[in-house]
């Protein structure tokens, strides 16, 4: 009986303790775009469309990319100041949106994104947080 007690007290304190903690919307700091990868994998050339949005909803960088098959086109710092952005890729008929936020851990300060089209043609959003930015 005490058992029970004890798992029907503790289980909601743990949930309520780590409630919010995977995600940096709550109080994260804004993070900088280090660099943005367009990949292709497929054989044929490919525009990448690419935007990125703050929280107010207003474009902040806006490009469309050509990149060669079998290559990549590297994109430094691509927006100048930190924030908290949605990418929006765009090749083949094909769209990809992801929140920045998602590719950073706490005390991260920049992310490395990576678009990039497969060679079965699907598009994929991926990333990598840095807590020391590179240059």
């Amino acid at each position: 009986m005490k058992r029970r007690r004890f798992l029907a007290f503790s289980v909601p304190a743990l949930l309520t303790t780590v409630a919010g903690c995977s995600s940096r919307e709550s109080g994260g700091e804004a993070l900088t775009i280090a660099v943005l990868e367009l990949e292709n994998l497929s054989d044929e050339e490919v525009v990448f469309d690419v935007a990125v949005v703050d929280t107010a909803g207003e474009t902040v960088f806006e490009t469309a990319q050509p990149v060669a098959g079998n290559a990549a086109v590297a994109l430094d710092h691509p927006v100048a100041e930190p924030g908290d952005y949605t990418i929006t890729l765009t090749t083949g008929g094909q769209n990809a949106r992801q929140d920045i936020s998602l590719f950073a851990a706490d005390g991260d300060s920049c992310v490395r994104i990576t678009g990039r089209r497969t060679q079965a043609r699907q598009l994929q959003v991926s990333g990598i947080g840095y807590n020391d930015c590179p240059s």
